[in-house]
């Protein structure tokens, strides 16, 4: 499946993008602004789409949009979960969540994932409709 995703922020960070079934690894790094990125992912049934977020400087990150073989997934991004990777002083000073969703903005480190199913008109109706 031909993806691409629109990213938009005001930090910086290493972003690695997988998926479950997959045996690519796609690198990027996010400067503060809005950028697309392409990337291929094996045609699988069932599959998840997955962002690391490394190294992120001071300021947020945001996945703005996600189109998987023509289809804008926009919408469908809100069910995506962000499971935040808290510095350890961060467990000192409060009780944050283990995860966040929809987490479409990242304040931390961590790993946004959305599970996604083919036929993807088939995702759409189940997800959106």
């Amino acid at each position: 499946m031909e993806c691409t995703v629109t990213l938009s922020g005001t930090a910086s960070a290493t972003i690695t993008i997988t998926s479950r079934h997959g045996d690519f690894t796609y690198w990027v790094e996010f400067e503060p602004g809005t950028s697309e990125h392409h990337f291929d992912i094996i045609d699988s049934p069932v599959d998840q789409i997955r962002l690391q977020i490394a190294n992120k400087s001071e300021g947020m990150i945001a996945i703005k949009k996600l189109v998987v073989d023509g289809i804008d997934l926009q919408h469908c991004i809100l069910k995506g979960t962000f499971y935040p990777d808290y510095h350890p002083q961060y467990y000192i000073d409060a009780t944050p969540p283990n995860s966040y969703c929809p987490g479409t903005e990242w304040y931390h480190n961590g790993e946004w994932c959305m599970d996604i199913t083919k036929p993807l008109w088939e995702y759409m109706l189940n997800n959106y409709a």
